[in-house]
């Protein structure tokens, strides 16, 4: 029984069902500007409890990082800005993404139509 229970948790694990155990938390962040920041911040969430590695991504073109958080509470909000803080940068925000997001959509914006002349 108990070779059968470690099996279904194993598979439980590996599913594509347990890649939503988790809450995905978008950053905003301020202060970086070259590719040496974004690899500085990425090193400090990666190194903190309660993040799934794999899901961390640092990115200088918005200033964010986007990872998945086991839970989202004071405590983790507050060890992802002492990260950010450790790296040299301030946390602006730290918000539960959107379903758009964690899919990798980008949002809709309007274009403005320019006339030549």
């Amino acid at each position: 029984m108990k070779t059968a229970l470690k099996t279904l948790a194993l598979v439980i694990a590996l599913s594509p069902l347990a890649a939503f155990a988790g809450t995905t938390v978008d950053v905003k962040i301020t202060g970086m500007s070259c590719g040496a920041c974004v690899d500085k911040v990425d090193k400090e969430l990666k190194a903190l409890k309660g993040i799934e590695k794999d899901s961390v991504k640092v990115e200088l073109a918005g200033n964010h990082a986007t990872l998945i958080v086991t839970k989202l509470d004071k405590k983790t909000e507050d060890a992802i800005r002492a990260a950010v803080k450790k790296a040299g940068y301030t946390v602006a925000t730290v918000d539960p993404t959107t379903a758009a997001a964690t899919t990798g959509s980008a949002p809709i914006t309007e274009k403005k139509e320019t006339k030549a002349n």
